[in-house]
């Protein structure tokens, strides 16, 4: 739940820019799996009403409308928060038009086909408080929470707050992995809210606590070795003493000292 002076912030910039809540979070997620996938260019499935149609009286037809579309959070290289933001407002304007679009159908054009999205998130306009349903109600309401996804973002706003809640599957992620995701969703939120102009090259999605664990409790005590000699001097001494001790692995390839000084070498001569 976000802190009544974040909310306002949000509030407060989707009405300077004629933006929504959900615009706000949405980028704020595409960012977080961003840092989460290592990638600039993330696409999530995105739970729409359907009810945007151009279909005449669709308002008065009752009955389950909701679809999935995908959407593309890119970042380009010096790229403000701003810039972003705008960007997926006006994606989410354009892809509108197209969320009657069957999620099989628009998987079927693309290269990643069923893997096009693994991801999903949900703006909830209409949020009902489950405490004051009736058991009947309750039934229907609780049937939306599922979905084959691993990995589900709720959002919705309740009175005077923001709330974002995550559906996972806990045969793939820990609780302690969805608290921590959801911390930094928070803490991303929060400097969006906050400044928005700023690079995003600029917005760390690390809390506060994982640095200190990180600059803290992964820290090793220091090693010492001779500062004035050189790290190619210390490889070959190295490489004097334990020749046949594995040096470096990756997957099922090995190389000794010995076989890694002597392709360095290869590769010095090379540049020499």
């Amino acid at each position: 739940t976000l802190t009544p002076e974040d909310r306002l912030r949000i509030k407060e910039l989707t009405s300077a820019h004629q933006m929504t809540v959900s615009n706000i979070v949405e980028t704020a997620w595409g960012v977080v799996l961003q840092a989460y996938s290592g990638q600039k260019d993330v696409v999530f499935g995105k739970v729409t009403s359907g009810r945007q149609s151009d279909v005449r009286g669709i308002e008065d037809i009752v009955g389950l409308f909701i679809n999935t579309i995908p959407v593309r959070v890119a970042s380009k290289e010096g790229m403000s928060v701003m810039r972003l933001l705008k960007e997926m407002q006006q994606q989410g304007s354009e892809s509108e038009q197209y969320a009657y679009c069957s999620l099989a159908e628009i998987q079927a054009q693309t290269e990643q086909k069923q893997h096009l999205i693994q991801v999903l998130y949900v703006f909830e306009n209409y949020f009902v408080d489950t405490d004051k349903l009736t058991d009947f109600t309750y039934k229907i309401v609780a049937g939306r929470d599922q979905n084959q996804y691993n990995l589900t973002l709720c959002a919705y706003e309740s009175g005077e707050k923001i709330v974002c809640e995550m559906l996972y599957n806990p045969n793939v992620y820990a609780n302690e992995d969805i608290v921590q995701m959801l911390a930094r969703l928070e803490h991303v939120l929060h400097a969006l809210a906050a400044n928005p102009e700023m690079k995003l090259s600029e917005l760390e999605t690390t809390t506060e606590e994982e640095k200190e664990q990180i600059l803290g409790a992964f820290q090793t005590k220091p090693t010492q070795y001779p500062h004035e000699e050189s790290i190619k001097s210390l490889f070959e001494a190295q490489v004097k003493k334990t020749p046949d001790r594995i040096a470096i692995s990756c997957g099922t390839e090995q190389l000794t000292y010995a076989e890694l000084n002597a392709k360095a070498n290869i590769v010095a001569n090379r540049l020499l």
